[in-house]
């Protein structure tokens, strides 16, 4: 649910999701090469919590 002050953000994000440059792939940019460009520290400390809250 969202509310009409959200409206625009929504229609951005729907729109970005049918972009070419979008692969569905998730949130967050993570190259196999570990670039500096990439999130690897931020893809570990989720999965990390995602660890901590399953147990």
């Amino acid at each position: 649910m969202f509310r009409p002050e959200d409206l625009r953000l929504v229609e951005s994000v729907q729109k970005g999701l049918k972009s070419r440059g979008y692969r569905g792939q998730g949130r967050i940019m993570a190259d196999s090469s570990g670039s500096g460009i990439s999130e690897h520290g931020i893809a570990h400390f989720h999965n990390l919590l995602a660890q901590v809250f399953k147990d």
